[in-house]
């Protein structure tokens, strides 16, 4: 199926001498909901309303392995300044995060580039002093939590993802046990995700 693209872009893709360089646009939802928005330029541009910071990094593409490995794209991100040494440490790698890359014309940035726009999942990351290395392939449906919910008198929904955007507490304590009292003395009891009023002796399930 042919890509719609706008004239603009279709002149602009094929000019023989472009004045413009075409950049790939990275927005990354990390799983504590932080969005990162980065550019492979020389400096920030600004797109859709949103600033895109000037970072290094480059995009490839795995190939096809005789142990039957699926092939995805490769992103490998500079870690020489350690930025992205704190997101990876606390969020494990950073794995299951959405990466939207986009690419885009820096001189027609008004333009509609959605046909020029893939989103991938953070599969697996390897890091070292220098780059940090991160597999992105499609959603894994086996991946995803099934049943979406358990409901439960004495355990919280959200402690797996603690100080995420369903606990949202940004208090000093780096932990949590999950439990009522634990919330309790957190004083973030409004956003318990566990279910007081059910028979502590059982739980429920639902998609």
């Amino acid at each position: 199926m042919p890509k719609d693209l706008s004239l603009n872009l279709i002149a602009a893709k094929n000019e023989l001498n472009q004045d413009d360089p075409w950049l790939a646009l990275l927005d990354i939802v990390l799983p504590d909901a932080t969005h990162l928005r980065l550019v492979n330029n020389t400096e920030n541009i600004t797109f859709g309303g949103n600033v895109y910071t000037a970072f290094p990094f480059s995009l490839g593409v795995n190939k096809y392995e005789s142990n039957s490995t699926i092939p995805g794209m490769i992103l490998e991100m500079s870690n020489v300044t350690g930025a992205l040494q704190q997101y990876l440490e606390f969020l494990d790698g950073a794995v299951d995060s959405d990466i939207t890359i986009t690419i885009v014309n820096a001189g027609l940035l008004t333009e509609d580039y959605s046909e020029l726009q893939i989103t991938f999942k953070v599969i697996s990351t390897t890091v070292t002093s220098t780059w940090a290395t991160f597999n992105l392939g499609a959603p894994n449906p086996l991946r995803q939590r099934y049943p979406l919910y358990v409901y439960l008198a004495s355990m919280c929904n959200w402690v797996s993802n603690y100080k995420g955007v369903e606990c949202a507490y940004t208090g000093g304590l780096g932990t949590c046990g999950g439990t009522w009292d634990d919330c309790e003395a957190r004083g973030n009891t409004a956003r318990y995700g566990g279910f007081k009023g059910l028979n502590q002796e059982g739980f429920k399930l639902a998609k």
